[in-house]
């Protein structure tokens, strides 16, 4: 079977993901309540981190080493602080903390996955599980480094571009159609 090292790959990066971001935000939330005087360490925050790092691997589960998956974990929390930062900064208000998660660190994910992806000759590891269907047998060219990264911001961009076009779009047709007929007829369902 071509597959059956491709699901314990990705397992097994999943939980060096969580265990370095677990490290790292317990570390965090360690310093935070010393620094604050607080009676307990915020489990919230140690919970975000874990699960700002299981976003930020999803991109390149099968294609980092254990290493890369522990390094990417533990980078996003930072990332995650950052960005919650920066929300502090702007005078954002997201209880939930969905931006820095899923924005900041989604983007993390797909630039360590260019940093952290581990091949000889710079081409996709699921070459053997794939047998000719991956998109790296397609006679697309060997990429180096550096076209690699380049592949990948230029991904991130693209993939920032449509998320803001579709936010206003959708909020544009929001502020343009008036919703209280919409109202008055739930009103009437109840």
């Amino acid at each position: 079977d071509p597959f059956y090292n491709i699901p314990a790959t990705i397992a097994v990066n999943m939980i060096m993901a969580a265990a370095g971001a677990g490290l790292v935000a317990t570390i965090i939330a360690a310093w935070a309540q010393v620094r604050l005087r607080a009676d307990s360490v915020n489990a919230n925050e140690v919970g975000n981190g874990l699960l700002a790092a299981l976003v930020a691997i999803t991109a390149g589960c099968p294609f980092v080493g254990y290493w890369g998956a522990c390094l990417i974990g533990a980078i996003a929390v930072v990332v995650y602080h950052v960005g919650c930062w920066l929300e502090y900064i702007l005078g954002i208000k997201d209880t939930a903390k969905v931006a820095p998660i899923h924005a900041l660190c989604g983007l993390w994910g797909l630039i360590g996955t260019g940093l952290f992806t581990v091949t000889s000759t710079s081409e996709c590891n699921l070459h053997k599980a794939f047998e000719g269907l991956c998109y790296c047998m397609l006679r697309l060219p060997p990429m180096s480094w550096g076209e690699r990264m380049a592949a990948q911001i230029v991904g991130s961009l693209i993939i920032i571009a449509i998320s803001l076009a579709s936010a206003f779009a959708l909020f544009g047709l929001l502020y343009v159609i008036p919703i209280s007929p919409f109202m008055w007829i739930i009103s009437k369902l109840k």
